[in-house]
């Protein structure tokens, strides 16, 4: 016990003294650059990564093809990035994936969570910029299928709404640091 005690009082008191060692504008300096790079985009590059099918053992609607439809025909309503057919002419790319993480390690299988990721990089250094994720939780039942559909189109606009936020954020972020 008395040895836990030590240990813990040694980490309150070297906490500090690591804090103030770092550069406070490390901090906060490289996810202003990262959103700036969305909030200031022009052009950019969509791609379909994977996508579960079928899921949770149903073919859905629009096969594997339907996650990225819908998100391509999403981001041209918005109107806010001009959409290029190369990622060598774009300033972001864009994926849009549909995973299933199994609890026994086997993405066919009908168990497990679903989860709809869309990654955005940069195309000069291929570096990950930022990560977003929604889940797809059917819930079980009569019309559970129909509930699938739903609950994927309901991801895919979260996941819209989320990179609308992000770009809006970003361009707030660079507003202020320039100040």
């Amino acid at each position: 016990m008395l040895k836990n005690f030590a240990t813990i009082a040694l980490l309150l008191v070297c906490t500090p003294a690591v804090w103030a060692q770092q550069k406070p504008e490390a901090a906060s300096t490289k996810p202003v650059i990262q959103l700036d790079q969305l909030a200031f985009a022009k052009k950019l590059y969509i791609s379909r990564g994977p996508a579960q099918f079928p899921l949770y053992g149903y073919e859905y609607k629009g096969g594997p093809d339907r996650i990225y439809n819908r998100f391509l025909a999403a981001m041209k309503t918005w109107g806010r990035y001009e959409l290029v057919p190369t990622l060598k002419d774009a300033d972001l790319g864009l994926e849009i994936s549909l995973v299933m993480a199994s609890p026994k390690g086997d993405a066919a299988s009908a168990e497990g969570e679903a989860t709809l990721v869309l990654t955005i990089s940069d195309p000069k250094t291929g570096g990950l910029i930022w990560m977003l994720d929604r889940p797809i939780k059917p819930e079980k039942g009569k019309n559970w299928k129909d509930r699938l559909d739903r609950s994927m189109n309901d991801a895919t606009a979260a996941l819209i709404d989320d990179l609308k936020k992000l770009a809006g954020s970003g361009a707030k972020a660079a507003g202020s640091a320039a100040k």
